[in-house]
């Protein structure tokens, strides 16, 4: 049974709701002021919370921020009962996060219409998360035990054939068979590390109100951008295709994670393109921090950028990718945590390019 929570300081107007609710079939909680509301809303986890903005001890704005500062709360949606309808009433509710108000005074009609597309609108989410989530079990199981199974696969051969025939391996076999099982467990190793990164981007997005990361200021971002885009294609015996433009800037994102953002764009530019081909890595600083990653390869449709996503790899058929498809999908989750964004402008057969801006921050006083 779908459950409301009313809070109304007015109890003669709770009875009236409380009953309207009752008579059409929902289980319906009320809580005379803030606090109890915000008591009964982490106990229970009602469907929808319909409150007043006017109360004792904690007003609506109040019950809705402290709702929304909690994971298991913070996604319920909410109505807020506004005495008048005022434009700057709505306008700072809405901007909270409410999901809806009703003015009083309302009919039975009015409130019931609310309440059905309120709980409409939260089944469709809910529905389209669980479509979602099931995409990427599916993904997940599908792609990931390959992912891992191959680079250990590599990993055992080889340190059985060094146990098996260590009487008799030439030095140039041990050294050979040593750096077979190193790349091997460095592949492993990376994505595992995306894969958990990943799990953690999803659930910071999903449990928080706000979708960006606290405030991370770097210096000298093109010092990193130049390390790791120069590590990649020397990982990939590019080191000659790279062209590296770069000027320094103050950044608002974490060192860490640009180093991740770089890894990667620069991964799939080598993967996906031919040896000897130009890979150019720019850096520029306007209104904000801007990183390209351009490469000549075989490019991708719309409808294939449409649906850049998590475990997603595109022609795996014709053509073997290492990674389970995180790359352009974690680049993208990363850097809208950090308020910038990330576009991808790309042809078949003619390469692609991924733009990044991130934003810039203020000099240190």
């Amino acid at each position: 049974m779908t459950k409301i929570l009313v809070i109304e300081d007015d109890k003669p107007l709770l009875d009236d709701v409380m009953t309207i609710l009752r008579f059409e079939g929902y289980e319906v909680l009320g809580a005379p002021d803030g606090g109890e509301g915000v008591r009964l809303a982490r106990e229970h986890l009602p469907d929808l919370i319909i409150s007043d903005i006017m109360m004792p001890v904690l007003d609506g704005y109040g019950v809705l921020l402290a709702l929304q500062a909690d994971p298991a709360t913070s996604k319920i949606p909410f109505i807020f009962l506004t005495a008048k309808a005022a434009i700057d009433q709505v306008r700072l509710g809405m901007h909270l996060g409410a999901d809806d108000y009703l003015p009083k005074p309302f009919t039975n009609e009015d409130l019931l219409r609310t309440v059905q597309a309120r709980l409409a609108r939260g089944a469709q989410v809910r529905a389209q998360l669980e479509q979602r989530l099931a995409h990427l079990r599916e993904s997940v199981a599908l792609a990931l035990p390959h992912e891992l199974r191959t680079p250990l696969t590599s990993m055992i051969g080889f340190a059985e054939l060094m146990l098996v025939d260590s009487q008799t391996l030439q030095p140039v076999e041990v050294v050979d068979m040593s750096d077979a099982i190193l790349k091997a467990g460095m592949r492993l190793r990376r994505q595992l590390e995306n894969f958990l990164l990943y799990a953690q981007v999803e659930l910071h997005r999903h449990n928080r109100s706000l979708e960006t990361m606290p405030v991370s200021v770097l210096e000298y971002p093109d010092e990193i951008i130049q390390e790791v885009a120069q590590q990649q294609t020397a990982a990939h015996n590019r080191t000659a295709d790279l062209m590296l433009t770069v000027v320094p800037a103050i950044v608002n994102v974490a060192g860490a994670m640009l180093r991740k953002i770089v890894a990667e764009l620069v991964d799939n530019a080598c993967k996906f393109s031919n040896a000897g081909t130009p890979i150019e890595v720019q850096a520029e600083a306007g209104e904000h921090y801007v990183l390209r990653v351009r490469d000549q390869g075989c490019g991708m449709s719309a409808e294939q950028i449409h649906q850049v996503s998590a475990y997603v790899q595109f022609e795996r058929r014709l053509r073997e990718q290492q990674g389970v498809g995180l790359g352009l999908a974690l680049t993208r989750e990363l850097v809208r945590l950090f308020g910038g964004a990330l576009e991808i402008d790309s042809q078949p057969g003619q390469g692609t390019t991924v733009t990044v801006q991130l934003p810039l921050a203020a000099p240190a006083t």
